[in-house]
Order: C-alpha cells, then sequence, then structure tokens
C-alpha cells in the first residue's frame, strides 16, 4: 500500500514537471515573483536612500553642534524656540537673555529648519520672527539683509496695526500680526 502511494505521488510530481505546460506556468509564476521581489527591494532602497540622506542632512547641521543643550544648530547658527506663548515685545526680551535675537530667515532651507523645530513643539500655533516693518519697508532685527520671504498668500496685510512677522507652524509661511498676538519666539545666535 505505501509503495502504491509513492508511486502515485512521483506520477503526479513528475506529471507536473514534465508537461510542457505546467512548466511554463511556474516559470511564468517564478518570472512574476522575481519581478515583484525586485520592485520592492529597488522601491524600498529607494525610499531608505531618500530618508538616510534627508536624515544625514539634518544630522550634519543640527547635531554637529557646539549650541547649548535646547537649542539646535543650522549651518552657523544656534536656534532656540521657547515653551509659552507670547506677545513680540516679550519675545525679544526672551531671546536678548540668550544674547540671541528673534530669527532671521535667509533661505528656503532655514525656514524649512525652523518649521520643523515648530512642529517638534507640537504646536499648532507659530513663532515670532525678527521680520517687522520699519517706515514701510520690512527689515530684520538682526541688521541683515532682507533677502528672502515667505509670505502667507495675500500677506503682509493690515499694514496699519500688524508691524510684526511670525511663521505659521502648518505650513511655514508667514503672517504679519499685531505685536499683542501671542506667539512661540523662535530665538537665533551664532555657533559659539
Amino acid at each position: 500500500m505505501m509503495n502504491e502511494f509513492s508511486t502515485e505521488i512521483q506520477k503526479r510530481f513528475d506529471f507536473v514537471y514534465n508537461d510542457p505546460e505546467q512548466i511554463w506556468k511556474k516559470r511564468l509564476i517564478a518570472l512574476g515573483i522575481i519581478v515583484f521581489v525586485g520592485i520592492i527591494l529597488y522601491k524600498t532602497f529607494q525610499t531608505e536612500s531618500e530618508v538616510e540622506a534627508v536624515a544625514n542632512k539634518v544630522d550634519r547641521r543640527e547635531f554637529a553642534s557646539s549650541c547649548e543643550q535646547t537649542w539646535r544648530r543650522f549651518g552657523e547658527y544656534c536656534y532656540h524656540i521657547n515653551n509659552a506663548w507670547t506677545r513680540y515685545d516679550r519675545a525679544v526680551a526672551y531671546c536678548d537673555k540668550f544674547d540671541s535675537e528673534l530669527a532671521s530667515i535667509h533661505g528656503p532651507d532655514e525656514n524649512q529648519f525652523l518649521l520643523e523645530l515648530l512642529r517638534r513643539k507640537g504646536t499648532d500655533g507659530g513663532g515670532w520672527i525678527g521680520f517687522k516693518l520699519n517706515e514701510s519697508k520690512w527689515i530684520w532685527a538682526d541688521k541683515t539683509p532682507s533677502d528672502y520671504t515667505n509670505w502667507h498668500k495675500g500677506e503682509p496685510n493690515l499694514l496699519d496695526t500688524e508691524h510684526w512677522a511670525e511663521m505659521r507652524a502648518n505650513d511655514g509661511t508667514w503672517n504679519n500680526k499685531a505685536d499683542t498676538y501671542p506667539v512661540h519666539a523662535i530665538c537665533k545666535k551664532p555657533v559659539d
């Protein structure tokens, strides 16, 4: 009986592997699996490479620093965002306690970095930056050139009362506000 069973299994095995139609089906299935696995591996490594590249960029800028503990480095500057929402004048005073000023922003990479810092705070509010209206001209508090802006659509507006700029935490665009509006303070100072 065992011998008959073994013979039957062998016949079925031989049929599957010797039947030309079955061989082609198996080859196509194997080829499909190989292609599928190849695509998955390609996408995985492509995504990991992109993530790794961004992480390395942030790591070099943020962690290779000589900034104080609660400060984060980007380029040649250290940045800090306070925990409490505050008016503009108090934000200036807060940054001043750390020999820093409200942040000036000079390009999209710096703007994106600060947006990520705001988001890490877990806030839906924004943060004061050092951009202010002075005699109909927007200038940085630290006297650096006004070579970059990222105003939200329709901003700046209400120029008769809103002379100070905040970065919005949801998208990183800027909005002019009255100085009594409470948001975080985004401080900036040179690396030691």
